[in-house]
């Protein structure tokens, strides 16, 4: 039997409690992708998710209940506004290496540009192999590397830097 494809779209303040419950499986699961810890969303309330889905763009995959999700911020600077960030990318495990997330990454992509974005950036454990080969795959191209980016239960993680040019 074959599965359909999770249907995309984008999150709003009422899907916070979803959202929620998401980004919590998603800072246990994998706490070395992230810069944010469980620890710091654990305890928030239902209203800070709802805000985070009010603020960024947030789209998240539905197959059923959510199973993905993928946001990506604009820089707020009036010299830095060309420039945006992939964060919180994560498909729950049961659900990943079907293509959920390089489609969520895609029309973030082609939402970033209908938002005149002209450059969208990202960091990624540099051991995140699956995660890298996907970026690469949608054009993201290395750029640099951040030593010591994160320190999670006593190790450092070493991202690398990957930018996407929209306007070329």
């Amino acid at each position: 039997m074959q599965t359909l494809p999770p249907t995309l779209r984008r999150l709003l303040p009422d899907d916070a409690a979803d959202f929620r419950t998401l980004r919590l499986q998603a800072l246990q699961d994998t706490p070395w992708a992230y810069g944010s810890s469980y620890q710091d969303w654990a305890e928030a309330p239902l209203q800070r998710f709802a805000e985070r889905l009010q603020d960024s763009y947030v789209i998240g995959a539905f197959a059923g209940p959510l199973v993905g999700v993928a946001a990506y911020d604009r820089e707020p600077g009036g010299h830095a506004r060309h420039r945006g960030w992939i964060t919180a990318v994560y498909v729950r495990p049961d659900q990943r290496g079907g293509g959920t997330a390089r489609t969520m990454l895609a029309a973030l992509i082609a939402e970033a540009r209908r938002d005149g974005l002209l450059q969208l950036e990202l960091q990624v454990a540099t051991d995140n192999d699956p995660a890298i080969r996907c970026y690469l795959a949608l054009g993201f191209q290395p750029h640099g590397l951040c030593p010591r980016a994160l320190m999670v239960q006593g190790r450092f993680i070493d991202e690398r830097l990957m930018v996407l040019p929209l306007d070329a």
